[in-house]
């Protein structure tokens, strides 16, 4: 798949406000501890951190979240969706927390529910970017390719900087057969990040389609140089090879 949705980032543009004045030292503690075990990405290790800060102070909206989080890390799609439900009942008009558990409805395909979650986080914050571009990938996901082109150039407008979006936005444009589109669209992706192998890739089957070989070419060496195990690309490689 050519498309890009990385939780790391996700997890990193999302932040959760404090909603409660009354501070408990020895949890900000545990908090921080956590936070270190999280940003080492010991998960195990963290969850149980948060877990001693959450028993000291039960209320508290941030170490919630932070323990979802970190199940999310580890795969644990339903106990992280335990902890944003219980912190959406804190601060249900927090949208950073509704777009937390739609990835995690994503990530154990549950898209109906995640697109529900994105939804409200869109609803909450319509400025939101990063929240436009998940709910295009989960479109993507139900084979809505047309909602997902449309939330994709959402996300595009209020972040012009995102090579993902431009990514996937030209990944759809490419399997739409509009090539010049996602040739544009991943010589965009390129411009922001010349390391994002993926937009070589796609750009380069958009001028196989083309018939443009030599440029395929030379954007299927260019992916095979950052990423060697990249798939597909020896086969479009050949094929570009067999053109010319």
């Amino acid at each position: 798949m050519k498309l890009l949705f990385t939780l790391i980032a996700f997890l990193m543009l999302l932040s959760v406000p404090v909603i409660h004045a009354d501070v408990n030292a020895e949890a900000e503690e545990y908090f921080r501890r956590g936070n270190v075990f999280y940003n080492n990405r010991e998960f195990d290790s963290a969850t149980e951190i948060y877990s001693e800060a959450i028993r000291l102070d039960p209320f508290n909206v941030r170490m919630y979240v932070a323990r979802g989080r970190a199940y999310l890390e580890k795969g644990d799609a339903y106990r992280a969706i335990e902890d944003f439900d219980y912190a959406i009942g804190l601060d249900p008009n927090n949208a950073a927390i509704f777009s937390y558990r739609g990835y995690a409805n994503f990530s154990r395909a549950a898209f109906d529910q995640a697109i529900a979650d994105f939804d409200r986080a869109i609803m909450l914050d319509p400025n939101d970017g990063w929240s436009f571009f998940s709910r295009g990938y989960t479109f993507f996901n139900t084979g809505n390719f047309y909602q997902a082109i449309v939330d994709f150039s959402r996300s595009i407008y209020l972040d012009p900087n995102n090579a993902y979006a431009y990514n996937n936005r030209g990944y759809l444009f490419l399997i739409l057969g509009d090539y010049d589109r996602a040739i544009a669209d991943s010589s965009e992706a390129i411009r922001l990040d010349p390391d994002l192998a993926f937009a070589y890739s796609n750009r380069g089957e958009a001028y196989l389609g083309n018939g443009d070989y030599e440029r395929a070419i030379e954007d299927f060496e260019i992916t095979l140089r950052l990423e060697p195990n990249h798939p597909y690309v020896r086969d479009n490689l050949e094929r570009a090879l067999q053109g010319l």
